[in-house]
């Protein structure tokens, strides 16, 4: 079994898990959680998303890269996003 987040779940975990459950929650004591932090401070609301599709091929050689530099491919866009967005505009040809 795997959590949301991807990791395995051993059979400590779940009998762990399981026996917590078992001893009841107190729900009054829930509350809503926070989201992840905004990423422009500065900002209101929530972060943007960006999605794009890629080749197979461009992300296995993306997300190896961006491992081997100990980066988040989210920090690899954003990077690339400011590199886009700092330079001067300039009309494509057609």
């Amino acid at each position: 079994m795997k959590t949301k987040s991807g990791r395995v779940l051993s059979p400590d975990d779940i009998e762990r898990l399981a026996a917590r459950a078992e001893r009841g929650f107190e729900l009054s004591r829930w509350g809503p959680r926070r989201g992840r932090p905004r990423l422009d401070p500065e900002a209101t609301g929530h972060s943007p998303r960006i999605t794009a599709r890629v080749s197979p091929s461009l992300y296995e050689r993306a997300t190896h890269r961006a491992a081997s530099e100990g980066r988040t491919m989210s920090e690899v866009v954003r990077d690339l996003l400011e590199d886009y967005a700092a330079k001067p505009h300039r009309a494509r040809g057609r």
